[in-house]
């Protein structure tokens, strides 16, 4: 099974600039009305305000009837002090049980408590806080301008991504709501997560306001919201004061514990190249490659420092060649672009990962490993990283390695269905069938998930079919290939097509499988190294059409 590059989920925008925008924030010292502000907020989220309240009328209304029935029952006039004396007591642990403890929106409870005094922990399905960064609503009059909330809300989802501490909704899965009139606790519950955070952007005539609002789904409550209306130039300290304001509602140690140098030139003071390379990423996005590219070049041609730029330039050309055109002259931009980016920003966690994942199509895996690992070693929290490790290690067939990394990916980004999926084929690769099951589950929950709240996703439904068709639900996998086409009728997208082919292959359609293949050897690049390595088509192997499709497969 093979899937696609999650296309613009590589990079952070302006990395530098956050960075030292949240430690600005983290590090000043608040005033004490903002801290009473806050405390007060706090005390009204979890309910302390109202269980005083509370605690206090039924306390009076005891000691009240103690006193009247006193006489009448010839109590002990020790009685009542006793009362008044338990009521005080019990205060404090009334106190206590309403901090720690928190009603839910189902009349249940759960606890609450802090993580060495940094951010609210949730209990349920994961121990850590959650997160969903929605798209920002795009109230500029043009449609052409939603490329740009597009890159603010990226560029505040990667940078939260980095922290440790934060289970951040992938990009996939938040921006599947764009549009759609759902409360934030609906939304919140469709991705389980426990906070939200929303806004919209309008941009005219040289300027930006953008308006954010960060919801506690549980309460319905805000942590935290603001407006910020600036000129377009100041666009980088908006994105700033959002991302250290939205670290600390969530009490967050972003870099605390974080070693990641990012070199000035990873970033740019030019805002026409920080536009379009805001166009390259909305295009990324979209698999639309050629069009990225354009706009990629664009931005280094205004500012050819600007190493996010060249990264990004660099993993177009590397998601052509592995999907569309494994030509020497793209092997040859890629491999460039990729180490201008490089030579630009070595301490850039994604410029040496996007340098990794070009030198893979040159077959220089051991450059391209060092590559990756200092990219893991400067941020353990990048996706990126682990997944194109993953994929160096596939086609040169040492499957448990690959299944480590595709393991680690999903543990960075747990609503991801292809690095699960990916890991399926590796662990089932390398033998260990029984482990190959339980990824293989893990993949279709994450599809089932996927393509329920973007049911035209054909990526999704294709790699759920062949963990479908792994666990052996042979008629459910077929339909979802077939679902996948249906998704994808032109074959569009060459990664539906290679793993509805997988599939078909899996449930012993052998005929159609290598139809699919066909086709698709005549408008994309077949990755032989890959193909040679995947089990998927091990029943297809023998037959001619096969041997036939190999042989006019290039190195």
């Amino acid at each position: 099974m093979l899937s696609n590059i999650r296309p613009g989920s590589g990079v952070a925008l302006h990395p530098q600039r956050l960075f030292y925008g949240i430690l600005r924030v983290r590090n000043r010292e608040a005033t004490v009305l903002s801290e009473i502000r806050e405390l007060w907020r706090e005390l009204r989220r979890r309910k302390v305000i109202r269980t005083v309240v509370v605690y206090w009328l039924v306390a009076w209304a005891v000691i009240e009837v103690v006193s009247v029935l006193e006489p009448a029952l010839q109590l002990p006039e020790w009685v009542d002090r006793l009362v008044i004396v338990l009521s005080i007591a019990g205060f404090p642990i009334a106190i206590v049980l309403a901090w720690a403890v928190e009603l839910t929106p189902d009349g249940g409870y759960q606890k609450t408590s802090r993580k060495n005094g940094d951010g609210v922990i949730h209990s349920g399905a994961t121990t850590k806080s959650s997160i969903a960064v929605l798209p920002l609503e795009n109230l500029s009059g043009s449609a052409e301008n939603e490329y740009f909330g597009d890159g603010i809300a990226t560029e505040i989802l990667n940078i939260l991504c980095k922290s440790p501490e934060l289970q951040v909704s992938s990009r996939t899965s938040s921006f599947s709501f764009r549009g759609r009139s759902l409360s934030a606790r609906a939304i919140a519950q469709e991705l389980g997560v426990v906070t939200i955070l929303e806004g919209s952007v309008r941009r005219a005539s040289g300027r930006v306001r953008i308006s954010m609002q960060l919801i506690d789904a549980i309460s319905d409550s805000h942590l935290w919201s603001e407006t910020y209306d600036r000129e377009l130039q100041d666009i980088f300290e908006v994105q700033d004061e959002i991302a250290g304001n939205v670290a600390h509602a969530l009490r967050l140690k972003l870099f605390d514990d974080m070693q990641i140098a990012v070199s000035p030139a990873a970033i740019t003071n030019d805002t026409v190249a920080y536009d379009f390379y805001l166009r390259g990423t909305f295009q990324f996005e979209r698999g639309n490659m050629r069009a990225a590219i354009d706009q990629f070049a664009h931005s280094t041609k205004l500012d050819p420092n600007f190493a996010r730029a060249w990264a990004g330039l660099a993993n177009s050309y590397s998601w052509i060649c592995m999907w569309e055109d494994k030509s020497s002259e793209n092997i040859r931009k890629a491999d460039e672009a990729s180490n201008v980016a490089l030579k630009l920003a070595p301490n850039s966690a994604e410029a040496n990962a996007s340098r990794g994942f070009a030198l893979i199509f040159q077959r220089k895996y051991d450059e391209a490993w060092q590559a990756l690992e200092k990219s893991i070693q400067l941020d353990p929290q990048l996706y990126e990283a682990y997944y194109f490790a993953g994929r160096l290690m596939m086609p040169q067939g040492r499957m448990e390695e690959a299944a480590v990394f595709f393991a680690k990916a999903a543990e960075v980004r747990p609503d991801d269905v292809a690095a699960p999926a990916l890991q399926t084929g590796a662990l089932i690769g390398a033998g260990d069938a029984a482990a190959g099951m339980k990824a293989a589950q893990v993949t279709v929950a994450a599809a089932e998930r996927q393509t329920r709240l973007s049911p035209d996703d054909s990526r999704s439904w294709s790699l759920g079919s062949g963990a479908l068709a792994t666990l052996g639900r042979t008629e459910e996998a077929v339909k979802w290939a077939e679902r996948a086409l249906v998704a994808d009728p032109d074959y569009s997208s060459p990664s539906t097509t290679y793993n509805v082919a997988c599939t078909f292959a899996l449930c012993g359609e052998d005929e159609r499988a290598m139809d699919v293949l066909e086709k698709l050897s005549r408008s994309a690049t077949l990755y032989r190294d890959w193909i040679e390595n995947d089990a998927d088509f091990d029943s297809l192997r023998k037959s001619s059409r096969f041997e036939n499709l190999m042989k006019g497969i290039g190195q």
